[in-house]
């Protein structure tokens, strides 16, 4: 009998997703999630990730910093990323509307999942928070885009209220006028036409300019840092 052909076995390349990893505080009477992140993991280890910062804003109550706890409720803050268009060589992309969710998890660790969206389209989180620690380890996998509506990008621009100061550091010197420009040249682009402009490539050191993050889809982002 003839040898029969060997088969071929398909492996699935592994996906990685941004990773951001950071400090829950309270800063000022309001709870507080900052720290850095990178296209992936291994970007990450290499120094390639920039700063974010998220805010809760589900209630105007004032925190006391003297017991930080995770809230479940909605987050608005923003990311950096690096672009070559920029002056500056940095863009600040802001994400108003993140609902986080805390449960319990192994012992004292938190799991911790969540949605939103940005100028980019949906996305979920998932991940851990360290209650011992303060630490919290998000991955980011932004949803299959079906189909695209310049209506979306029309109201990313129209939902800039007055009150995107209170989760703007000093530190962020972006020029207003020319954010305000590259807004209106984006709202005539599709969402992956803003993938690709911003995700597409290249990274950036450690300061404001940096990319992204994540593991693999298989594993769970680590919490220390």
């Amino acid at each position: 009998k003839g040898k029969g052909k060997a088969k071929k076995i398909m492996v699935k390349p592994i996906e990685e997703k941004p990773l951001l990893r950071g400090i829950l505080k309270v800063s000022e009477g309001k709870l507080v999630w900052s720290g850095k992140w990178a296209m992936s993991a291994s970007k990450f280890k290499e120094g390639e990730k920039s700063k974010f910062k998220y805010v809760y804003t589900e209630t105007g109550e004032e925190i006391n910093d003297d017991k930080i706890e995770p809230k479940d409720g909605i987050y608005r803050g923003y990311f950096v990323v690096k672009d070559a268009t920029a002056e500056s060589g940095m863009r600040k992309i802001e994400e108003k509307k993140v609902k986080l969710r805390f449960f319990k998890h192994e012992g004292a660790m938190h799991k911790v999942k969540g949605t939103g969206t940005n100028k980019f389209g949906e996305f979920v989180l998932e991940g851990k928070y360290d209650p011992a620690s303060h630490k919290m380890a998000l991955e980011k996998e932004y949803l299959a885009q079906e189909q695209e509506e310049e209506e979306e990008d029309a109201e990313f621009i129209a939902d800039d209220d007055d009150d995107d100061d209170d989760v703007v550091e000093d530190g962020d010197d972006i020029d207003k006028d020319e954010e305000l420009a590259t807004l209106n040249e984006e709202a005539n682009m599709s969402v992956e036409e803003l993938r690709k402009r911003y995700y597409g490539g290249g990274g950036g050191g450690d300061d404001d300019a940096g990319n992204g993050s994540s593991s693999s889809s298989s594993k769970r982002p680590k919490v220390d840092e």
